[in-house]
């Protein structure tokens, strides 16, 4: 192959006074070293001074102070620039493209997953087939494309509205599309609240009069019910105070009863005092004769009784004695005997 080219394509780096045609000479030597030909071995630009570029990997190519291109089919351009992985470009001064396939364009621009492309100044596509574009941006996550950073995000501007299913959408197109679906949900909502409610006066309607009708025969029902206990409780009643009369009516003939019972029990006792004071009265024996005869009559409470009195001294030393009490419908006999020395 004619390395002309190389010099060709160098001549082009050194004449580049933008980023933009730095860009442009370094994908077209890109696609020079890609090309379809024979093989080549690994390449460097040459320099003088600073610390040489190194290709160690197949076909890999490496051009700038320091630049390191190690993957096969790599290529590192740029002071420190460093294209690890296998088909790996690295473009701009501390440039790493480390991942298979990957792509870092831009001052200290990281591609470390594979397929990842990160284009501008200290760009980053880390996560696997992500893209980041413009200077600080970082595409972390898989598949995905990022136009900034976690708190420095940038707007998409002069974006055509999309057509396709997987096309991006812009905020005109999504106002529309907002303002159509609010319009129909309006709508909707218009209609499907006049239906409520006409559905709903309906039904208030029916249950209102379903619930007068229920409650006016409840009503009646319960009225009657009452009157029917009313009814009952007034005969419950009647029985209840023909009960207890008859109760009360035995609790006073017992009452009597038992008055009758404490005024006779009374009696027999005031008669049983007037016995025991009249035998006392009728008690005694004389100091001469041996018979002695005595009577006396005693009072208490009311109640009188006489008492009689025999006795015989048969010895000087025994007497015997017997003697009878009597007041109303009680009597009482006693017998005694005594012994003097």
């Amino acid at each position: 192959m004619d390395r002309s080219w190389y010099r060709i394509a160098l001549r082009g780096v050194s004449r580049a006074t933008s980023a933009r045609s730095l860009l442009i000479t370094a994908a077209a030597l890109g696609v020079f070293l890609s090309a379809s030909g024979p093989a080549l071995a690994q390449s460097v630009c040459n320099q003088t001074g600073g610390t040489a570029p190194t290709a160690t990997g197949g076909s890999a190519f490496a051009c700038g102070d320091g630049a390191t291109a190690s993957g096969g089919l790599g290529t590192a351009f740029g002071t420190d620039s460093s294209a690890g992985g296998g088909n790996a470009v690295a473009v701009g001064g501390l440039s790493n493209a480390s991942g298979e396939f990957t792509t870092a364009l831009g001052r200290s621009a990281t591609a470390s997953d594979d397929a990842a492309t990160a284009v501008g100044f200290n760009s980053a596509a880390t996560g696997n087939n992500s893209v980041a574009l413009g200077a600080n941006s970082v595409a972390d996550q898989a598949d995905t494309v990022s136009l900034g950073a976690a708190g420095a995000e940038r707007r998409v501007t002069n974006m055509a509205p999309g057509t396709n299913a997987t096309d991006g959408v812009n905020v005109s197109q999504l106002n529309d599309t907002a303002a159509t679906t609010l319009a129909s949900a309006n709508q909707y909502t218009d209609e499907q609240a006049d239906a409520t409610l006409t559905e709903a006066n309906t039904y208030t309607d029916q249950v209102a009069g379903d619930t007068l009708t229920g409650a006016n025969d409840y009503t009646n029902q319960q009225v009657n019910q009452i009157g029917g206990m009313a009814s009952g409780a007034a005969a419950a009643l009647e029985q209840f105070r023909a009960e207890a009369n008859d109760r009360f009516a035995g609790i006073d003939s017992r009452l009597n009863a038992m008055d009758d019972s404490l005024r006779t029990m009374d009696k027999r006792i005031s008669r049983q005092a007037a016995m025991t004071a009249a035998f006392v009265q009728s008690s005694g024996m004389p100091d001469v004769g041996k018979n002695y005869l005595g009577a006396g009559v005693g009072w208490s409470e009311g109640e009188n009784a006489f008492a009689a009195t025999f006795r015989r001294r048969f010895t000087e030393h025994f007497t015997a004695s017997v003697g009878a009490a009597s007041s109303g419908s009680e009597t009482s006999v006693g017998i005694g005997g005594g012994i003097t020395w």
